[in-house]
């Protein structure tokens, strides 16, 4: 179980790090596409 967890404590870290990092570039993404449509 030990092992299992040294395993996926990794795999978590580069997920929310992922999550983090791709999230606000989604924001702004999306708000360049509704600042695009009302102009």
């Amino acid at each position: 179980m030990n092992v299992l967890k040294s395993i996926l404590q990794p795999c978590y870290a580069v997920i929310l790090a992922f999550v983090v990092l791709s999230s606000p570039s989604i924001c702004t993404a999306n708000n360049n596409v509704n600042f695009n449509a009302s102009k």
